[in-house]
């Protein structure tokens, strides 16, 4: 074959030739996840062979590389854009926290599962992943092709593929927005949402053809190079987890289709990335040199290719012009698939023009948006260009109801599961109503609804009702020798800056019913509590990541108490702070530390108020089991209480990989019901331990094993979020 090529290259490169007669390439790209990456590789040695193509087609990740290349990019810029990416953020949609609410950083990373409720009935996402990550990177890196409705027009001609999921039928995109084109080519079934388009329904086109060879023949090509990146059928050992299944099937499907394509080629490149998987986007670079190694194996070929090209006059590729640095915003204009009122979403956006932006300050304004969760995808368009004055933002999908899932087990047989129903929108634009119920021993049902008022940016009112049963342990010589069974009602009035997103302040009041009875214990009785107390609390949070983060801070510090006259045992005072910081060493490794103090004074402190330490990730006090959670290294949940308590936590954590951790902890402190808190001359315990940590996407899988002045040896598994 390659003979046949390189001797039909010599008779070209013979033949007399015009302006006219150029020899126009071609190039199609098939799919395959992140095996694309491999395309990457290719274009790189074609500019290097000095090769010219006129014409791409491309399907799914072929469509992404194929469509860059297409407006002018070069292969180096392309691995630029593409190879340092934090793939797992993209394709899995992972909120930055910085964009969440404070009340949303109270609940991150809870919940596995995501429903949506339709008409008063849960039904099922159309995908898994709604890919808001996605739109975002796609609107930035095509803005320069904003403008451009015919993809002809683009420096290379360009066609990409997907699959219309309600007939199963071919569609080639070739106009339209070349953004939305690629986002539905990439657009995986169960993975990702399907694309509206032109009253389609669009997914990758991977499904029917994932190697585009006739359609840049179509194009008008003389020469087509194809590069497939599809997979071979895998036996049955190799067949190990729901992508590998995925990928079986389409290759099936795929089979008959590919051999086709593959025999509309003039130059075949099959890259060697069989051990590659769909979503195996752990090491790009060595992907992207895959595709180099093919590309080299035929460099004379492409020499001879670029020579041919050379002497028929060929006009070097042209490019779009790059986006600014930043562009001029007078304008401001939302296409929204939503009742909600204009100045509610461009207050959110927090964009005043006139003002200069760069496309990632564009980007972060957007997602800003996105992460209110009342829309599956929120993008932008510069439709004028990037010269333009005029931003446009489109959302689509207005999500008011959804029900979340979220599931924990750990050592100390805390198996639990939670339901949250949040609605949007209820009496007031961003008003919400959420239904939190959770099933364990530990179980709690409450209602809270949050209405934003006008008094400050981000202030809301929230009104909040719960039913909830908790356990206080109680040790003797490190053994559990009883238990208290707290159930209580709580009624909760409070003002605050919920709906921020650098800083919770909050205040109100707060009633409370309990009745405290043991339920292991010697002897049974009956405590019952009522009080009405006044409460404040603030709280900073710019961790990067709810759980294992790698840098940043979370400070939270409360007072909570109340007078004679509002409680049927008498006045109390408690007060409590937590400060967590994280310092990334190196690349893989950080730093941290936290440190908790808190005291209740008062005859009528309520018995349940107790302070506790041990366990990881331990909720200290009620009732604020979410908001102020600390790890005791070396110690059995809650083994230390009393009425004040401080502890200091150090850690030296190392990520072996994005998703596998270890971290080396040691803690030291002190419980119990002195009046005061005295740092000196006192009594401390102290354990060091060893945690193995893996994120899955239930929460983070851990194991650890550790030690201590109290317990020679202690293990601790844990599945699932702390709830």
């Amino acid at each position: 074959m390659r003979g046949y090529i390189f001797l039909l290259l010599l008779f070209l490169l013979a033949a007399p030739a015009t302006p006219s007669q150029q020899l126009r390439v071609g190039l199609a790209l098939s799919g395959g996840g992140a095996k694309g990456l491999a395309h990457i590789g290719v274009l790189k040695v074609l500019d290097e062979a000095g090769v010219q193509v006129d014409c791409i087609s491309g399907t799914s990740m072929g469509s992404v590389v194929g469509g860059l290349y297409a407006m002018g990019y070069s292969g180096a810029e392309i691995e630029a854009m593409l190879a340092d990416l934090d793939w797992n953020t993209l394709l899995y949609d992972v909120r930055g926290r910085p964009l969440l609410t404070m009340a949303q950083k109270q609940l991150d990373g809870q919940f596995s599962f995501t429903l949506p409720i339709v008409d008063g009935s849960v039904g099922l996402p159309a995908g898994i992943i709604p890919g808001q990550n996605m739109e975002l990177l796609i609107s930035r890196l095509t803005a320069p092709a904003h403008t451009i409705r015919n993809f002809c027009d683009l420096p290379s001609k360009f066609v990409c593929i997907a699959t219309d999921i309600a007939t199963g039928e071919v569609v080639r995109l070739d106009q339209g927005d070349l953004g939305d084109a690629i986002r539905a080519s990439t657009a995986l079934p169960l993975a990702f949402t399907p694309v509206p388009r032109d009253g389609r329904l669009l997914v990758d086109g991977g499904l029917v053809r994932n190697f585009p060879v006739e359609d840049v023949r179509s194009l008008g090509t003389d020469f087509v190079i194809g590069v497939d990146i599809g997979s071979s059928s895998l036996r049955t050992p190799q067949i190990r987890n729901f992508v590998q299944v995925v990928s079986q099937a389409l290759t099936f499907s795929d089979e008959a289709e590919r051999g086709r394509q593959r025999s509309l080629c003039d130059l075949l490149l099959t890259p060697d990335i069989n051990n590659v998987s769909l979503l195996d986007f752990e090491n790009p670079r060595a992907i992207i040199r895959r595709g180099e190694e093919a590309a080299r194996a035929v460099l004379p070929t492409l020499d001879s290719l670029a020579q041919v090209q050379r002497s028929r006059f060929h006009p070097p590729r042209r490019r779009l012009p790059s986006a600014p640095d930043t562009v001029l915003v007078r304008h401001i204009a939302i296409q929204a698939d939503s009742t909600l009122e204009q100045n509610t979403l461009l207050r959110e956006l927090d964009l005043h023009p006139p003002l200069r932006l760069s496309l990632r300050q564009i980007d972060e304004a957007v997602d800003r948006l996105g992460s209110l969760n009342i829309f599956e995808t929120v993008s932008y368009r510069l439709p004028g260009g990037p010269g333009s004055d005029t931003l446009l933002i489109r959302t689509r999908g207005t999500r008011s109801a959804f029900l979340r899932l979220g599931l924990r087990y750990d050592t100390y047989g805390q198996a639990a599961m939670i339901l949250n129903g949040t609605f949007a929108h209820l009496g007031k634009d961003l008003a919400t109503g959420t239904v939190d119920v959770r099933l364990g021993d530990q179980w709690f049902v409450d209602l809270a609804y949050a209405y934003p008022i006008g008094i400050a940016p981000g202030f809301g009112l929230r009104l909040d009702l719960a039913l909830k049963e908790n356990l206080i342990p109680s040790f003797r010589e490190q053994l559990m020798t009883s238990q208290l069974n707290v159930r209580s009602v709580i009624a909760d009035f409070s003002l605050g800056s919920w709906y921020s997103r650098s800083l919770l302040v909050s205040g109100g009041l707060r009633g409370e019913y309990a009745e405290i009875s043991p339920s292991i214990a010697e002897k049974d009785f009956l405590l019952v509590e009522r009080f009405l107390a006044l409460h404040g609390a603030a709280q900073i949070d710019n961790l990067d990541r709810p759980f294992l983060p790698r840098k940043g801070a979370m400070i939270t510090a409360g007072v909570d108490g109340t007078f004679p006259s509002l409680s049927s045992r008498g006045p109390f005072l408690r007060w409590y702070g937590h400060l967590r910081g994280i310092l990334p060493l190196a690349s893989r490794l950080s730093a941290s530390a936290a440190l908790f103090a808190a005291q209740g004074t008062g005859a009528g402190l309520p018995s349940h108020y107790v302070i506790g330490l041990g366990g990881l990730r331990t909720p200290a006090l009620l009732p604020y089991e979410s908001l102020v959670r600390t790890s005791f290294i070396g110690l059995q949940q809650q083994e230390l209480t009393g009425q004040q308590a401080h502890s200091l936590t150090l850690a030296l954590q190392v990520e072996l990989s994005a998703s596998f951790l270890m971290a080396l902890q040691a803690s030291t402190g002190r419980a119990d019901n002195a009046r005061e808190i005295h740092l000196a001359g006192q009594r401390y315990v102290s354990g060091i331990g060893l945690t193995t940590s893996y994120l899955s996407f239930l929460g983070p899988m851990e194991f650890t094993v550790m030690t201590g002045s109290l317990h020679r040896l202690l293990a601790y598994v844990s599945i699932g979020a702390d709830f």
